[in-house]
């Protein structure tokens, strides 16, 4: 079996892979050296060659030729050099359509081909076979919800870090916990992390072992027991995912609105965790919150929103003004909506900002922190050296 892991997709590089087996080759292609050069040549669809690196190893894109589906064309993939000997060789085709721009199918057409995918792009070939060849990776459902509980983490603490364009994570003192092994790594939360691998994530334990398979677009961390997703495959691409890897999702999403206007969750705390549900276009996004059943506590009717903390949570009013909400909805931290931007309380404080430029810390109890003063001399401030400057960013502590 391939191990899936060896095939970390760098989305800002994929537009630099594009490949043909060498027993493919056509006697007019032309040679390109740059990105430029093979994307103005798949616009056309004429055959062309470009070598580079790409997804982990050393890899070549071609422009076949025209596919029998009318306006597609052929482009080919393969390995030159890669840590994984047995994906050397071998390849795989996906189609484009040429009455599109061709830059961005190229960088979709690669990553859906080696996630083992293809629907989109008809990917084939020996290559993609080896990757799964369209096959779904099995999925549990659970039964139920799955958040609520706060799980702690006891263990030692493991930090992400790369070698050689791979990531694993490491100890304290920089010992490798997890080896290096895929494209992207996220910090641990509630002992478990999200890993990429062939531009999907999937999720690890402490001890590098996969709770869940790569099959997901997106994860944000694990918070009360559960992590809120977006999966490739699922009808309803937004859910949650438990401990175990198993999905939970609504039937519908809240209140009853279409499935393909809902977009997204947020992260539990305090019990809740918030959703938003898109009416007409990303300007009419509009946020409520649930709790661990599932059941809206708080109606969708705000344009921002963040995490619960100290019973408090950052909302923003269809005016785009911001204040600290209560569980009632209501605004408390100031009492009325004013501020332009805000984030969740950590520590005791929360950043806040008061204009284009300024931010603040407050406190539950109001305004806790607004003037900065830099102990060393040397660095670029306004204002003679000794005077509080005005904060012009800030975040979590």
């Amino acid at each position: 079996m391939i191990n899936r892991s060896l095939l970390p997709i760098a989305l800002g590089v994929l537009l630099t892979v594009f490949a043909f087996p060498s027993d493919n080759v056509l006697a007019a292609e032309k040679k390109c050296t740059t990105q430029e050069c093979f994307v103005k040549q798949a616009a056309i669809c004429e055959p062309a060659v470009f070598d580079t690196q790409a997804a982990g190893g050393q890899a070549r894109y071609k422009v076949y030729g025209p596919a029998k589906k009318a306006n597609g064309c052929y482009i080919d993939f393969e390995f030159l050099e890669h840590p994984d000997s047995s994906l050397v060789g071998p390849f795989f085709s996906f189609i484009i359509q040429t009455e599109h721009p061709p830059e961005l199918q190229l960088k979709a057409g690669v990553t859906e081909c080696l996630q083992g995918r293809g629907g989109t792009f008809s990917c084939s070939g020996e290559l993609f076979d080896q990757l799964g060849g369209g096959k779904k990776v099995a999925i549990k459902m659970a039964s139920g919800p799955v958040c609520g509980v706060v799980v702690e983490d006891n263990g030692e603490p493991l930090y992400a870090l790369p070698r050689e364009g791979m990531w694993g994570y490491v100890t304290r003192d920089g010992s490798w916990a997890i080896l290096p092994q895929w494209s992207r790594a996220e910090p641990f939360s509630e002992g478990l992390a999200a890993v990429s691998a062939g531009g999907a994530y999937g999720i690890i334990d402490r001890e590098g072992n996969y709770v869940l398979e790569p099959v997901l677009a997106a994860i944000r961390p694990f918070s009360e027991g559960c992590a809120a997703a977006e999966h490739f495959h699922e009808r309803s691409r937004y859910l949650f995912v438990s401990r175990d890897g198993s999905f939970w999702h609504y039937d519908s999403s809240p209140d009853g609105t279409a499935v393909n206007l809902f977009s997204g969750f947020g992260d539990f705390s305090e019990g809740k965790a918030w959703f938003r549900v898109m009416d007409i276009g990303p300007e009419k996004n509009e946020f409520g919150w649930i709790d661990t059943a599932g059941k809206i506590v708080i109606p969708r009717q705000y344009s921002g929103a963040g995490n619960f903390v100290v019973g408090l949570a950052p909302a923003a009013n269809g005016g785009d003004y911001w204040a600290f909400m209560d569980e009632t909805g209501e605004p408390r931290v100031p009492d009325r909506w004013r501020f332009q931007k805000m984030l969740p309380f950590s520590e005791g404080l929360a950043a806040v900002r008061i204009n284009v430029f300024t931010w603040m810390y407050m406190s539950p109890d109001g305004i806790a922190i607004n003037k900065i003063t830099f102990k060393n001399p040397d660095r670029p401030r306004k204002g003679p050296p000794g005077e509080a400057d005005d904060i012009a960013e800030a975040g979590l502590f």
